[in-house]
């Protein structure tokens, strides 16, 4: 299957190396535009299949995020991966939170990194796989039985009264009794692992920070809100520093 994928970034020869290996590793056609109104041109002339977008946008009144969500208003394209690319690594989710199925990737990055992430993105088999392969976690319950998570698809773990409850983005969840130390083990694998998405914000709580709705650090022990579970998670203090880059503070001083 051949895919057409539009790179909006105003120093578009900069991602020229990367660019050219994505387009050799995945037989894809890439439309480069600089500016807005050049790619306003090619997505409304052609059929596009992923976005890739630059946030910062010299000279221009508007910002790659906000012309994500004009795209998203376009039928056609209301489903259509957006790829976000940045220096600036605070945008990484939270401010992206409001253009579903989005992704980013931040600057400088490899091509392979790139490939891979547009991949995913494409839902190309081998990338899916090869993402998911380092993914599960490893548990032992209370009896002595090994359990799996699948890191990747993780929403939170909160250790509750001996029993690990884990709830995956789309709605599966596992329950089960846990010996003492559990989740120092969890950590260590995830830490081991890079899984830089799941973050300890509480002592007896994991979240996938890619999931985050909105978060409200007034309050003393703050809170913590993910998609699709309406019971907010605590922050503790000691844990805040695991949320800096997602606190909106950071929005308004950028865009």
């Amino acid at each position: 299957m051949s895919y057409t994928i539009l790179c909006l970034d105003d120093h578009i020869q900069e991602l020229q190396e990367p660019l050219i290996a994505l387009k050799k590793a995945l037989s894809v056609s890439i439309l480069p535009a600089e500016d807005i109104r050049h790619a306003d041109r090619l997505l409304n002339s052609t059929d596009i299949d992923l976005f890739i977008l630059d946030i910062e946008l010299s000279e221009e009144r508007t910002t790659g995020i906000s012309l994500a969500r004009d795209i998203r208003c376009i039928p056609r394209y209301a489903r259509t991966p957006i790829l976000f690319i940045s220096t600036y690594s605070h945008y990484s989710r939270h401010l992206l939170s409001s253009v579903a199925h989005s992704a980013f990737l931040p600057k400088p990055f490899t091509a392979d990194a790139l490939i891979a992430k547009v991949g995913l993105l494409l839902g190309i088999d081998r990338y899916i796989q090869s993402a998911y392969r380092h993914a599960p976690l490893t548990v032992s319950t209370k009896h002595g039985v090994s359990v799996e998570i699948e890191a990747h698809r993780v929403s939170f773990i909160a250790l509750e009264k001996g029993e690990l409850a884990v709830q995956y983005i789309d709605g599966q969840a596992l329950r089960f009794s846990v010996p003492h130390g559990v989740l120092q083990e969890l950590l260590a694998q995830i830490e081991e692992g890079e899984y830089t998405e799941l973050r300890q914000i509480y002592r007896s709580v994991i979240i996938n920070v890619e999931q985050i709705r909105s978060i409200d650090l007034n309050k003393n022990s703050g809170e913590v809100w993910l998609f699709r579970d309406n019971v907010p998670k605590p922050v503790g203090n000691r844990y805040r520093r695991h949320l800096e880059e997602f606190l909106p503070v950071k929005e308004s001083s950028t865009l």
